[in-house]
């Protein structure tokens, strides 16, 4: 099993594929109005590279994933108080280590 970042550039193992899993399962966003979650990862997949100029390393990932999340509205709020739906994200963009 290689470490993370070497014999990693596609990232076609495990390893990043099961980091961004930590990262957004169990993201939680909330505002005034309600609270939004997401709870599961659908589908995920794209790739990771690091590129080193002047010394310095840059992280880059191209993700496309679909995600379940749950959305839960505050007893303020007039409409429907819980959602659940699933969203797609085509190009999920880092271009900085998220660690």
């Amino acid at each position: 099993m290689a470490r993370l970042g070497e014999g990693e550039a596609d990232a076609t193992n495990s390893i990043s594929l099961f980091r961004l899993h930590q990262l957004l399962v169990g993201f939680q966003v909330e505002g005034p109005e309600g609270v939004c979650q997401l709870t599961y990862l659908d589908k995920l997949d794209g790739e990771a590279s690091i590129n080193n100029r002047k010394g310095k390393r840059f992280f880059f990932y191209e993700w496309r994933l679909r995600a379940v999340w749950l959305g839960k509205c505050f007893p303020t709020c007039q409409r429907r108080t819980t959602w659940k739906t699933w969203m797609w994200v085509n190009d999920l963009l880092i271009p900085s280590p998220v660690c």
